[in-house]
């Protein structure tokens, strides 16, 4: 299983650049060509948010810091029973309380090839959207990378980089951030 575990550091500058870090569980032994290419896509998808992810694999096992908020984002077999036929993932809201979500590797294999996409490229689209769920602490969806059934379009999107967060998905990632922050600070 492929773990996923996002521990927020908090840089509210002038800049408004905000840094999270990721650790990433391969337990599902994602070849790490792929992996590398999945959190090099992901990176470039948060770039444009002012998120910057610092990304990290360990396997067998990730650690996350004591006090830092973390989201879960386990990488599933066949054995996963999804909500919905067509998400290749879904999250499991509790806002700045340790957040999980699942995403399906077999699913996400199928949407690729179907739709004539490098896996890797789903993959990091994937593990995007299920991140702007939980960074927001949302199940909103909207256009973009948080289209709630993505379809042949979004597949020619994601194969040409053209996918991207709308406006307000970004605003709400920002948001979810500020409150955590916020949040923290109370707690300190």
């Amino acid at each position: 299983m492929l773990k996923l575990t996002t521990v927020v550091f908090f840089a509210l500058s002038a800049s408004a650049q905000i840094e999270i870090a990721v650790q990433i569980n391969n337990n599902a032994g994602v070849p790490s060509a792929q992996l590398k290419e999945a959190v090099r896509i992901a990176t470039r998808l948060f770039a444009a948010t002012g998120i910057s992810p610092r990304w990290e694999v360990c396997s067998p096992g990730c650690t996350a810091e004591v006090g830092m908020p973390n989201y879960i984002v386990g990488l599933a077999g066949p054995q996963l029973e999804l909500p919905a036929q067509a998400a290749l993932g879904f999250s499991m809201l509790k806002f700045g309380k340790g957040n999980k979500a699942a995403v399906s590797l077999p699913r996400i294999e199928d949407f690729a090839e179907a739709n004539n996409v490098p896996a890797a490229a789903v993959l990091a689209y994937t593990i995007a959207h299920e991140l702007c769920h939980m960074i927001s602490g949302t199940k909103a969806h909207s256009k973009g990378v948080m289209t709630a059934k993505w379809d042949k379009e979004n597949a020619l999107r994601i194969g040409q980089s053209r996918l991207q967060f709308e406006p307000r998905d970004v605003e709400a990632m920002r948001l979810g951030l500020q409150i955590l922050a916020e949040n923290r600070r109370e707690v300190e």
